[in-house]
């Protein structure tokens, strides 16, 4: 959140005084916002995700959300403008050449999540660690070797091969429907990580089962809800196009040549 805040004020203040060096303050806060934000991100997966189980333990799980969040990021991204543009709002400023470039991003962060999940599978499948191995025994029993299905399928195979043409990456409500689609199944993967690991052990019996399931969905939503509030009101607050960025020019003209 200070990272973004810092980002935004920069971009309002040189709209406001036309201060090109702030470009190369946003450039490097830009720089250690990265460092920061991977070490976060990675310590709040192990604290909230894979201390959910204390045996458990992999050398891969930070970079496994972390692809999670990138991916995620970039979906969102894509929803927005192809929203914004809906409603006219960034018309004629937001090109196909800009939604192809993040449908390659949406792409390659597609194949970069399938890439270190197999990858942390196939670690401890081949380690046979008992510690880690139960983690995924837990996933594959109960019905949740369905969803593990799913995700391989939805998370993976089905974006991977639409997102391969380049009319579906150049068109902003295909991107978009793409792009939603890898959003619910990034919900569904966190969903696989966190569900089976609150009712084992010594809480067993008093699992709700599927009746209980509306506080998942309930606490999804309201993320969700909240967030997209704060984003409505910030959008509608403050112009949408950087009038005084000196790379504005620059990003306008752009085009894919691949």
């Amino acid at each position: 959140m200070i990272i973004s805040t810092t980002l935004w004020r920069n971009s309002i203040t040189q709209d406001e005084t036309g201060d090109r060096w702030l470009t190369n303050r946003s450039r490097f806060t830009s720089a250690w916002g990265m460092l920061v934000f991977a070490l976060t991100c990675a310590f709040f997966a192990f604290d909230f995700l894979m201390s959910m189980d204390y045996r458990f333990f992999s050398t891969m799980w930070g970079v496994y959300y972390f692809a999670s969040c990138a991916l995620g990021a970039v979906a969102v991204t894509l929803i927005i403008l192809c929203c914004l543009r809906s409603i006219g709002r960034l018309t004629g400023l937001v090109t196909s050449e800009h939604t192809h470039d993040l449908g390659k991003l949406l792409f390659g962060f597609t194949v970069f999540w399938a890439y270190i999940s197999f990858s942390q599978y196939f670690l401890i499948w081949y380690a046979n660690i008992p510690e880690e191995t139960i983690w995924f025994t837990h996933r594959k029993t109960g019905g949740w070797e369905n969803v593990a299905g799913m995700l391989a399928i939805g998370h993976f195979v089905i974006p991977f091969l639409i997102l391969l043409f380049r009319d579906v990456k150049r068109h902003a409500l295909g991107a978009a429907i793409v792009a939603a689609w890898i959003l619910c199944m990034i919900v569904l993967d966190m969903t696989w990580v966190i569900r089976p690991m609150v009712y084992l052990g010594d809480l067993a019996e008093a699992n709700p089962g599927v009746a209980g399931w509306w506080v998942d969905i309930a606490g999804i939503v309201a993320v969700f809800a909240i967030w997209s509030g704060f984003l409505i009101r910030r959008i509608a607050a403050h112009p949408l196009v950087p009038i005084k960025d000196p790379r504005l020019d620059e990003a306008l003209h752009h085009k894919n040549y691949v």
